[in-house]
């Protein structure tokens, strides 16, 4: 911001962080402005917007009489028009005739035909200008009390809509702020696990990156990605109870201990059970060994009664596994992997799921970059 501009700011009470005016208020404000003018009689009746070094026509009256105002016509700041002065002291004006009056008698709008104005100032809730609600003739006016009450009552009107504009801000700005928190929630799970077993917690971060990628290719809605990729970052969270003998043990573990091992997905949704996520991260965690066939665990769900999400990372989940390398066996490969995805398609595994896998895969730069990363991961493991 230049200094000019930050004087200005200062000087019309502006806050450039304000949200904008949607399409329904600003056709609710031409409404407004058409009537004014045509109650009170005079050519202009303006809903005026002030910028950092400028101030716009943002609704203008279509009035039978000469109007010179257009919408998103702009005047710089600083030429001593008349709402400036209103948007300075946040206080109504009334100048009767500009040109009987020595403080107005050059003012910029008497060019145009306007020696009479009335405006009123357009705040913000937090008191910040928004702008200015104004009448302008080209004769001479007293204004009638009537007049000014009806003014009043449309700016009150106005402000109604940007105090709805304004809390909605709010609200996504303190969604914006949890969601950042639980964000770090979960990433210091994550780097508690990577601190006991740092194979496992490589897993998840590919796991997530890759469980986002099939999504895309999906065409999933953008606003489930966040979610997806968190949740399938701590997919493998309630391992940290199974002790890392049996996690890492080379050869065939015993029914008990493999009993421990598919634990984990009610351990953490258990682990996480308590924090209010925006999104079904419990159940992605619950539900990620789930198999339409209802073979998995730990409920033996099938169909469309596991969550999309977890559909999504169970594929997501094999792939990465089978093609990396574990304390207990060598990495089985890419190739291997989507055999197996690819025979599970619609018995298994969701077949849009595994179609959007296979699909990413065949992006020959995509899959060169999966072994890269696989082969780094790996090697400074």
């Amino acid at each position: 911001m230049t200094e000019q501009e930050s004087d200005f700011t200062a000087d019309y009470h502006i806050d450039c962080t304000k949200p904008s005016v949607d399409e329904k208020l600003r056709i609710a404000w031409q409404k407004i402005v058409d009537m004014l003018a045509e109650v009170t009689r005079v050519p202009a009746a303006l809903v005026m917007q002030i910028h950092p070094t400028t101030i716009e026509v943002f609704s203008t009256s279509n009035s039978e009489s000469a109007n010179p105002y257009e919408r998103g016509e702009t005047a710089d700041l600083g030429n001593g028009l008349y709402c400036e002065t209103v948007l300075r002291s946040q206080a109504p004006l009334l100048v009767s005739n500009a040109l009987a009056d020595p403080d107005w008698d050059h003012n910029p709008d008497i060019e145009l035909g306007m020696i009479f104005y009335y405006g009123v100032p357009i705040l913000w809730p937090d008191d910040t200008s928004f702008g200015t609600l104004c009448i302008l003739d080209n004769q001479e006016h007293q204004l009638d009390d009537w007049m000014r009450d009806l003014i009043h009552v449309l700016k009150t009107s106005i402000e109604s809509g940007l105090k709805i504009l304004y809390m909605q801000q709010q609200r996504l700005q303190a969604t914006l702020q949890l969601n950042q928190v639980l964000e770090s929630t979960i990433m210091a799970l994550v780097s508690t696990l990577a601190c006991r077993d740092p194979y496992t917690a490589q897993h998840q971060k590919r796991v997530a990156d890759l469980t986002v990628r099939i999504a895309v290719q999906m065409g999933l809605d953008s606003a489930l990605h966040q979610g997806l990729y968190l949740g399938a970052a701590i997919h493998d969270v309630g391992k940290i109870y199974v002790p890392s003998d049996i996690l890492n043990r080379p050869g065939k573990l015993s029914v008990a201990e493999f009993e421990i091992i598919k634990s984990h997905p009610m351990v953490g949704a258990q682990i996480v059970k308590d924090i209010a996520f925006p999104w079904p991260i419990q159940d992605l965690i619950l539900q990620h060994h789930e198999r339409l066939d209802g073979s998995g665990y730990p409920a033996g769900l099938v169909g469309d009664q596991i969550l999309l999400e977890a559909r999504i990372l169970s594929v997501a989940d094999v792939v990465e596994a089978m093609s990396s390398h574990r304390p207990y066996r060598s990495a089985l490969g890419l190739d291997a992997a989507l055999d197996v995805v690819r025979s599970g398609r619609g018995i298994l595994y969701d077949a849009d799921v595994v179609d959007a896998c296979l699909l990413l895969f065949e992006q020959q730069q995509y899959r060169n970059n999966w072994d890269s990363k696989i082969y780094a991961d790996q090697r400074y493991q």
